[in-house]
C-alpha cells in the first residue's frame, strides 16, 4: 500500500498512483499554490507565564513569585542583564526532498530577497504576532555550499538560506533560553510557491513520459535520492516568495541547523557586511555536530 500526501489516498501499487496524480494535476498544483507552506506542525504552544517562569529560575538564578504580568516579567528580565546574542542559521537549502515532497531548485530565493530590502522577521514556530516574534533585527544571504560544510553526510552542493539574528531576551526570553542553550536544531521558511511547479515521476507509462523527463532532468541534484526513490515522485520548485523563517522542533528539511551564536558585542547595523564574512570552512561545524561545550548563560 502506497501512500499519495496530495490526494491522502492510498494505492496499491506506485504507477496508480502517479497516473492518478498526472489526472487531478492542475487541482494539487493550485491546491499546492494556495497553501502557505511551513514546516509540519505539532499543535503545542508555549505560554509567556511558564515560558518566563522556566528560563528565569534558571538564568542568574532569579526566582518570581508572582510572574502573571508581563510587566513584571520584564523588570526582572532587565535585573538580570542579559546580553543580547546574534545566531547564525539556515532556514532552507535547496537540492533536498523534503516532506512536503518538494524539491527548491538552485536560485529559488534570488527574486524575493532582492524585492525584500527590509529584511524578514525572525519567528517561532510560524505563529505570527508580537508573543512569537523572535528578532525583527535580521540580516539574510544566500550561501554557496555543500552538504557536508554544513554537517550533514549527503553528497552534493546546495544554496543555503542563511539569516543572522540578534535575539533580545526582553523581546523572547524563551526562544533566548532555546538558542542560549543549543536547543534548536531546525529551522523552516514560511513561504508561498509562485510561479511553476514541475511535477517529476518516475514510471514508464508511455503517455506520462513529460514526467519522466522532468525527473531525469532533475533526479541528480537531489541529495537524498533514498527517500525520493521511496515515493517516486517530487515537485521540483524554481521560484518562491519568503514571507518569514522559523525556529522549529522538526523542520520540514532537517538540513536547516543552527550555526553559531554568539555574545552581541554590537548591533547588526555596526556590523561588517555578511559577504565579508568567513566562509564555512574556517567556522566551527552545527552546533549538532560538535562536542558538548559549556552553556553560555547557565
Amino acid at each position: 500500500m502506497i501512500y499519495c500526501k496530495e490526494l491522502n489516498k492510498n494505492f496499491e501499487e506506485k504507477d496508480d498512483m502517479l497516473i492518478a496524480l498526472s489526472k487531478n494535476l492542475s487541482a494539487v498544483i493550485d491546491a499546492k499554490k494556495s497553501m502557505y507552506k511551513e514546516a509540519d506542525g505539532y499543535g503545542v504552544e508555549i505560554t509567556v507565564d511558564g515560558a518566563t517562569k522556566e528560563v528565569l529560575d534558571t538564568l542568574k538564578g532569579i526566582t518570581m513569585k508572582s510572574f502573571g504580568q508581563v510587566e513584571k516579567s520584564i523588570d526582572y528580565m532587565k535585573e538580570a542583564n542579559l546580553p543580547n546574542i546574534i545566531v547564525k542559521v539556515i532556514s532552507n537549502t535547496t537540492n533536498f526532498f523534503d516532506s512536503h515532497r518538494d524539491v527548491h531548485l538552485d536560485n529559488i530565493w534570488n527574486k524575493t530577497i532582492s524585492d525584500n530590502k527590509n529584511g524578514f522577521d525572525h519567528l517561532q514556530e510560524h505563529k505570527n504576532g508580537f508573543l512569537y516574534l523572535i528578532s525583527e533585527n535580521c540580516k539574510t544571504k544566500i550561501l554557496k555550499t555543500t552538504f557536508k560544510e554544513l554537517g550533514f553526510d549527503y553528497e552534493g552542493k546546495t544554496q543555503a538560506l542563511q539569516h543572522i539574528s540578534e535575539i533580545d531576551p526582553i523581546r523572547n526570553l524563551f526562544m533566548y533560553n532555546q538558542y542560549a542553550n543549543k536547543w534548536v536544531k531546525n529551522h523552516s521558511v514560511g513561504m508561498r510557491y509562485i510561479g511553476e511547479i514541475i511535477f517529476c515521476a518516475n514510471t514508464e507509462v508511455e503517455y506520462m513520459k513529460e514526467y519522466k523527463d522532468n525527473w531525469d532532468k532533475y533526479y541528480s541534484i537531489i541529495a537524498n535520492k533514498e527517500d525520493v526513490d521511496e515515493v517516486g515522485y517530487f515537485w521540483a520548485i524554481p521560484q518562491a516568495r519568503l514571507m518569514e523563517f522559523s525556529a522549529v522542533p522538526k523542520g520540514s528539511n532537517p538540513v536547516t541547523p543552527t550555526l553559531e551564536i554568539t555574545q552581541a558585542e554590537k548591533s547588526l547595523e555596526d556590523n561588517e557586511d555578511p559577504e565579508a564574512e568567513k566562509s564555512l570552512e574556517t567556522t566551527e561545524p552545527p552546533l549538532s555536530t560538535q562536542p558538548e561545550k559549556k552553556r553560555i548563560f547557565i
